[in-house]
């Protein structure tokens, strides 16, 4: 091994040690190679590239790469970093979704398989709600749900990237869970807005009532009746709050919250359903067993 890393390995280390997030980019690297380079004794003929691969033979650091469509990402940790902590860094713009957040607010008793990401798109304008009508849902719901295809595949582990629609991030909170430090993710009322809006993201209908019985005594229903204005949505999805809410078991002054709002249409628990039943009271679609 080289003198220089011998003469410097404590003082690289506890630089990296200090670094939050603990997860960074090359580019990064190069910032903090170029920046303490002559405290460190590097000669000047190290370049970048022979110090990353350095601190890689030394398992110092290590290089973990998510190959999503398109584009490759590469991060490099230190230490025992939990993988959502990992994770968290591929889109620092992004937060934990759906089944995700469900995992993290112990929600579910699944160990996903999958991790989801939301990116939000930017902030554009939508088209009203008065270009609705029962023949575009009818239609709409018709048809298998289209789900993200930007995922990469990481310690048996698919890390999808979801483009949810701008909300200027309503309800993302930063916390430390069981899974991983100074981690983003929605809070409880919009994570049962998000998988009641995508329940394929969620484990599916089942899961997102089990979700809702499990957040009884946890979630604010107000709370969830405010976010759920706010995200505006085009289709009336609070007929299906509204629903979950009565099966699973919440109050009646709760539920009633959810019929404020106007109901002029029938509407959908999930996409491309074979057998179904309906609710009067929602005016909606769900399968049949639910």
């Amino acid at each position: 091994m080289q003198d220089w890393f011998d003469h410097s390995e404590k003082k690289i280390i506890s630089c990296l040690e200090s670094l939050k997030p603990n997860s960074i980019r090359y580019s990064q690297i190069r910032e903090i190679f170029d920046e303490y380079r002559t405290a460190w004794n590097i000669p000047a003929k190290i370049r970048i590239r022979e110090f990353i691969d350095t601190l890689l033979q030394k398992a110092i650091l290590k290089e973990n790469t998510f190959s999503f469509p398109g584009r490759v990402e590469k991060l490099f940790t230190w230490a025992n970093i939990p993988l959502f902590e990992i994770v968290s860094s591929i889109k620092k713009e992004g937060y934990f979704s759906h089944l995700t957040a469900m995992y993290l607010h112990e929600l579910t008793d699944q160990v996903p398989s999958t991790i989801y990401i939301n990116v939000e798109q930017s902030m554009k304008s939508r088209e009203s709600e008065s270009g609705l009508s029962q023949d575009s849902i009818d239609r709409a719901f018709r048809n298998p749900v289209r789900v993200s295809k930007n995922f990469a595949v990481y310690q048996d582990k698919k890390i999808v990237i979801l483009n949810g629609q701008y909300t200027n991030r309503l309800g993302v909170i930063e916390n430390d869970t069981h899974a991983g430090k100074g981690l983003y993710f929605t809070n409880i009322e919009r994570t049962l807005i998000d998988i009641s809006v995508r329940p394929v993201y969620a484990g599916g209908v089942f899961e997102v009532l089990r979700a809702y019985e499990r957040a009884k005594d946890r979630v604010s229903v107000n709370k969830l009746v405010a976010t759920l204005e706010k995200m505006k949505f085009i289709y009336p999805y609070h007929q299906v709050v509204g629903f979950y809410l009565e099966r699973g078991g919440y109050q009646s002054s709760q539920i009633d919250l959810l019929q404020r709002f106007d109901t002029q249409f029938n509407f959908y628990l999930a996409h491309n359903m074979t057998q179904r039943d309906y609710s009067p009271r929602w005016r909606l679609f769900f399968p049949k067993g639910l």
